[in-house]
């Protein structure tokens, strides 16, 4: 078995490799996030999965199944620091939520980040005009 997902006859090559793109991507900023956090010392379990599940995305970035375990491990690891989670790891988790409100509706495959793009664009611009704002006053 591998664990390269299965593409459809009808899917355009291109979108199917812009997924796996963003995909490699987003395990890339999960792991730059814990190990620049953690000085590269993770210290619980949760932030531990999250990286397995990260460099796994990375690995794997066309398996169906990986992005929506980067999420819960990324939700879990956010539940376990919690309160004191850094502002762009609560972004992340807002955007994997997103995620797996997406996985639940069964809309995952080939087009899943074009459905999700615009939520995506949203959460950072309420993001970064709430930083904007809180320096501004």
């Amino acid at each position: 078995m591998t664990m390269e997902a299965t593409t459809l006859v009808d899917v355009d090559p291109r979108v199917v490799q812009r997924q796996r793109l963003f995909w490699a991507m987003w395990g890339i900023a999960h792991i730059l996030h814990l190990w620049l956090l953690h000085s590269g010392a993770l210290r619980s379990v949760p932030a531990w999965a999250t990286m397995v599940a990260a460099l796994a995305l990375v690995r794997w970035p066309g398996h169906r199944w990986l992005p929506a375990i980067l999420a819960v491990a990324q939700l879990t690891d956010v539940a376990y620091e919690a309160p004191e989670v850094a502002d762009h790891w609560a972004l992340v988790a807002a955007a994997n939520v997103v995620v797996l409100l997406l996985y639940a509706a069964g809309r995952r495959g080939p087009g899943l980040i074009d459905q999700a793009a615009p939520v995506f664009r949203t959460l950072v611009l309420i993001a970064y005009s709430a930083a904007a704002l809180s320096k501004w006053n």
